[in-house]
C-alpha cells in the first residue's frame, strides 16, 4: 500500500551519516558507594603510613644525639694526690707457730769460727740439753756440749706414731763425702711406744759419736722426716 504522506516517504528513503548514532541516549555508568569508601580508607592509610615514618626517622635521629651531662650520674675521677688506704701492720705474735725443720738447713761448718746451731724447740724439732721433766720437756735447752757430758735430747713429732714404726739417724756433718753428711748411727727407736709424739733419749758421745763437730739428730718412719735437730760437740 502507498503511504500519501511525504514526510514519512522521506524519513524511511533519507541515508544513515556516518559518525552519528541512532538510538536512544545512553545513561553514563554511576560509581558505587562501597568502592568510593574503600579508595577513601587506602588513601587514609597511605597518609597514616607516611606519617609513622616520618615520626620514626625523626625519634632516631633525636636517639643518636649525645645526651646531656647529669649530675646525679656523674663519676669522679680521684686526683693524682689522693692517698691510698693504708694497711694495718700485723704486730708480732708473742707465740710464733714453729715451722717443721727443714730438709737442707744451714749449719755451721765443723772447724770454722761460725755461730752454733739454733736451739730449736717445738713440732718437728729435737731439742738438746742435760735435763728433762715428767713430760720429756728439756728444762735447759742448748745446741752445745763438750765430749765429756751427758746429753738428753726431746724429739716432738710432726704426728702420732709407735715407735716400732720409727727409725733413729745420727748423722755428722763431713763435707768430705757425698751429700756433705756421715752415717753414725741408725736404729730402732725403744721401748714399744704405741701412738706417741714426744720421745726422749740420753747418751754419752764418747760412747757413741764420732769425736768433735756438728751432728744432726733425724727421726724417721720409712722416708718420712718426722723430727730433727742439729747440735755441735767440742773438744772440751
Amino acid at each position: 500500500m502507498r503511504c500519501n504522506n511525504p514526510l514519512v516517504a522521506y524519513n524511511r528513503r533519507q541515508p544513515r551519516r556516518q559518525g552519528v548514532r541512532y538510538g536512544p541516549p545512553r545513561e553514563k555508568p554511576r560509581y558505587s558507594e562501597s568502592g568510593v569508601l574503600i579508595g577513601r580508607f587506602l588513601g587514609l592509610g597511605i597518609l597514616l603510613l607516611v606519617l609513622g615514618v616520618l615520626a620514626a626517622g625523626a625519634l632516631a635521629f633525636m636517639g643518636d644525639r649525645p645526651a646531656a651531662p647529669s649530675t646525679s650520674s656523674r663519676t669522679i675521677t680521684p686526683s693524682a694526690t689522693t692517698r691510698p688506704a693504708t694497711t694495718p701492720t700485723a704486730l708480732p705474735s708473742a707465740n710464733p707457730p714453729i715451722s717443721p725443720p727443714a730438709t737442707t738447713p744451714t749449719v755451721p761448718t765443723p772447724g770454722a769460727t761460725s755461730v752454733p746451731p739454733l736451739v730449736q724447740i717445738g713440732e718437728g724439732y729435737v731439742t738438746f740439753g742435760t735435763r728433762d721433766d715428767d713430760q720429756l720437756h728439756i728444762l735447759d735447752p742448748r745446741s752445745v756440749f763438750a765430749m765429756d757430758e751427758r746429753i738428753v735430747w726431746s724429739a716432738f713429732l710432726t704426728e702420732r706414731a709407735d715407735s716400732a714404726e720409727l727409725r733413729i739417724h745420727i748423722l755428722k756433718i763431713d763435707p768430705a763425702v757425698v751429700g756433705g753428711e756421715r752415717l753414725i748411727v741408725d736404729e730402732e727407736v725403744t721401748p714399744l711406744v704405741i701412738n706417741a709424739q714426744i720421745f726422749s733419749r740420753r747418751l754419752r758421745p764418747q760412747a757413741l759419736l764420732d769425736g768433735p763437730g756438728v751432728y744432726v739428730v733425724r727421726y724417721l718412719r720409712g722416708t718420712d722426716l718426722l723430727s730433727e735437730g742439729y747440735l755441735e760437740i767440742t773438744a772440751s
